[in-house]
């Protein structure tokens, strides 16, 4: 949270979860596999020739198999 300014972010945090949610729920009712990855974690998969390999493969398999849910990385 920023030092500065935090009834503006913070409200902005909240609208942000908000319709993130709601684009969620929807892209699912249209049976659309949602795969959220935080930047720090592109970071790090940069910076991390391990890591990256282990997080593409945890992706790859999130994608193929059916009914796996991944919400964050």
């Amino acid at each position: 949270m920023p030092k500065s300014n935090t009834e503006f972010w913070t409200q902005k945090f909240v609208r942000n979860t908000e319709r993130d949610i709601r684009v969620y729920e929807a892209l699912k009712k249209q049976n659309i596999k949602v795969i959220i990855i935080w930047e720090c974690t592109v970071k790090k998969m940069m910076k991390d020739e391990v890591y990256k390999n282990q997080m593409m493969a945890e992706i790859a398999d999130a994608i193929r198999e059916e009914g796996r849910v991944l919400t964050e990385f």
